[in-house]
């Protein structure tokens, strides 16, 4: 067990087979940055070469576990914009809000907070006032006060910076319990230390220590042979003063002097130069060990949300929008001719993707819902597995705290400069994802992309505004949508090029299973509506899905047997050779990737939606085979389409087909009587008023709904 300075169990010790990895600068449209890339890949092939790859051996924090208590065990920390699984972290709790302030005269106001129980015997409490200016919340000075005989209140100011008196604002003021520096001591059970081995791991302190003027931190690595100590780490951070040490700084300390010793280890931080408190943080240590090159790099999971499959050229779109999809993956790997959104909005379907069930089953589709505690993931199992675990994607209806950050080692989210009006980062998150690949490219791993850049609104860069015609010229405001997400979506593929390109620089272009595919679709008043969430035709359900993996999966085949994103879980832990989930929806798609392809048993997948945003249920359901599809109403008569002969759904099939879609039918009527999971809801944070405030912009409204 780990235990804390004070003696208390901490975390169960994790040893067995576990794995790792890093990464490059970002693929960049500029030629500069192709060859930055390649120089750092030059680098790492060198550093590969001199030395045999790592891989863990020994993982200090396994899943996420709060404990009770001014401390959490196995949390998620987050420090800037990234998430990182954390040996020990504070709790904030909010202790005031006011949700509807009015700017007091002089711009500061003075707030006396009663203070719980548990804060008034806290050594230090950390009090941090939030003010929300135009849609963002800004956090104010952090004050820490010391607890002094139990005293039951203290007064915080707030300040009211770029409000006026008189406007209308929210505030509120989060607290944090921190122990002595002391107490938060980490000492590892015995570990044996064997040839070669390295620890590694990130550093921190948490952002409410950055302002408030704390001395400096000196983190230590210390082992401890019987009555022996030796220091292997020693790391100066001092946040307050030093801009860069306002993030993770990650470590690797080689233990080469402790090899074959049988070691605790003490991780340690004090304040430099006298007495003080501050909020340092430990991210997933590991215990690295060479291993032979493993035979599975890893994966990558590539989510380019609102990709609609008819706008993409490998799929039959009229213009060329993706010449590197087509050219990389669709020859280089299988297509799936009819792959089928489960659900019509972001949320839900990343969840299905991540979780093999459909929305109905996981129960998440809200903003403030969260999956059951007791569901693995696809991250939680292949990190339980050996992987190393990293996502990066962009903030908006990827709620981390709804289930998607579940598994993930990092989770990094790229946030808009303003959230009235966010548009995708493609570029920096794709770079961050291989920065990351670049640390772990020796090592099994599962990488997931996802980005907002051809969501509405579309906002192609300049240098593509002339691609496939003048958008300007355009006067039908549908066809001008069309033209310009068009356009986005041949931007996103030369940045999909410049992925690929980073993946051979890191030789993983032949090692790793790539995967790339889409949410959901969008509308452009096909059947009557715009953007996406409400029907069920395949503008917005059939998607890109892609996969390649020289030698492991064929080039060039196309697969026309409708499948589902619930089918994900399924068929990628069975490529990895890692044992199923239980339970699940999705059915391994393996038995379709041989060619010729081996009989597979399922013939129908479902998609579900509410009918409209006022809808209080999940009142659509769609089934489709591999030529007819049928969409449920509650209490609508059915629509029905034979789509070999209509692939656009304009003409629907009469009375006179009921025997060819009564199977339909009967299979919607089946998928409609299964039992609705009821959502777990959670507390929402109250700075989680700023991502309600981006889903406004990008469209969801109601929650997502």
């Amino acid at each position: 067990m780990l235990r804390s300075g004070a003696g208390r169990p901490v975390v169960a010790i994790n040893e067995g087979r576990m794995n790792g990895l890093t990464a490059p600068a970002r693929p960049g449209f500029a030629d500069g940055m192709r060859r930055l890339l390649a120089l750092v890949a030059v680098v790492v092939g060198a550093c590969r070469s001199a030395s045999p790859p790592l891989a863990p051996a020994i993982r200090f924090v396994e899943t996420p576990a709060p404990v009770p208590g001014p401390l959490e065990w196995g949390a998620y920390v987050t420090i800037g914009s990234e998430s990182r699984l954390a040996l020990t972290a504070t709790s904030a709790a909010p202790v005031v809000r006011q949700w509807s302030e009015t700017v007091p005269p002089g711009g500061a106001r003075s707030y006396p907070l009663a203070l719980p129980e548990a804060l008034r015997a806290a050594s230090w409490v950390f009090l941090e006032p939030y003010v929300e200016v135009c849609g963002r919340w800004e956090r104010q000075p952090t004050r820490v006060i010391r607890p002094a005989g139990g005293e039951e209140s203290k007064a915080v100011e707030v300040r009211f910076p770029g409000l006026r008196p008189g406007e209308g604002t929210r505030v509120t003021v989060n607290a944090r319990a921190a122990p002595e520096l002391e107490e938060r001591d980490v000492v590892t059970a015995p570990v044996d230390v064997p040839p070669g081995a390295v620890l590694s791991f990130a550093l921190g302190v948490e952002e409410a220590a950055w302002d408030v003027g704390a001395a400096p931190l000196e983190f230590t690595v210390t082992a401890l042979d019987g009555g022996r100590e030796e220091i292997v780490l020693r790391r100066r951070l001092d946040p307050a003063r030093a801009p860069a040490d306002r993030g993770w700084v990650e470590v690797r300390v080689p233990l080469g002097g402790l090899v074959r010793r049988r070691v605790r280890l003490r991780l340690a931080a004090r304040a430099v130069g006298g007495a003080g408190s501050s909020l340092p943080v430990w991210s997933d240590p590991v215990m690295l060990a060479p291993r032979p090159r493993p035979a599975v790099a890893g994966v990558v999971l590539v989510s380019l949300d609102t990709l609609r499959a008819v706008s993409v050229g490998a799929y039959g779109a009229a213009r060329p929008t993706t010449p590197s999809l087509d050219a990389r993956m669709a020859a280089r790997g299988t297509l799936f001719e009819h792959a089928i959104a489960p659900f019509p909005h972001t949320l839900p379907s990343h969840l299905s993707m991540f979780t093999g069930l459909y929305e109905r089953r996981h129960g998440v589709r809200g903003l403030f819902q969260a999956l059951d505690a007791g569901r693995r993931t696809l991250p939680e199992a292949l990190r339980a597995a050996g992987y190393e675990t990293a996502a990066f994607t962009e903030d908006g209806f990827l709620v981390a705290e709804a289930g998607i950050r579940r598994g993930f080692a990092v989770y990094g989210e790229n946030r808009s400069a303003d959230i009235h009006r966010p548009v995708g980062q493609i570029e920096d998150t794709f770079r961050r994802g291989l920065a990351w690949l670049a640390r772990h490219a020796d090592e099994p791993f599962f990488l997931f992309l996802h980005t907002y850049q051809v969501h509405q609104p579309y906002t192609p860069p300049p240098r593509y505004a002339t691609f496939f015609g003048d958008p300007t010229t355009i006067a039908e405001a549908s066809e001008r949508d069309r033209l310009l997400y068009e356009q986005e979506v041949r931007y996103t593929d030369d940045q999909v090029a410049a992925l690929l390109d980073g993946l051979d620089a890191l030789g993983l272009g032949e090692r790793a299973l790539v995967i790339v595919t889409a949410d959901h679709g969008e509308e452009f008043l096909e059947h009557g509506q715009r953007y996406h969430g409400y029907q069920l035709y395949d503008e917005v359900l059939r998607v890109p899905l892609l996969v390649r993996w020289p030698g492991r999966v064929p080039a060039g085949l196309r697969v026309g047997t409708p499948v589902s994103l619930v089918d994900l879980v399924p068929t990628l832990l069975e490529l990895l050779g890692i044992p199923p989930l239980p339970d699940v929806d999705g059915v391994s798609l393996v038995p379709l990737l041989r060619d010729p392809p081996a009989p597979f048993a399922r013939t129908t997948v479902f998609a579900e939606a509410p009918s409209s945003y006022t809808s209080g249920t999940v009142d659509l359901v769609a089934a489709r085979t591999g030529t007819l599809k049928c969409i449920g109403r509650d209490g609508a008569a059915a629509q029905c389409f034979d789509l070999a002969a209509d692939p656009a759904e304009r003409k629907q099939l009469d009375g006179s087909a009921a025997a060819r879609t009564a199977d339909l039918m009967a299979a919607i009527d089946a998928f409609r009587t299964q039992v609705v999971k009821r959502p777990t809801e959670r507390e929402p944070a109250a700075t989680e008023a700023e991502r309600e405030q981006k889903l406004r912009a990008l469209g969801y409204v109601n929650d997502g709904r």
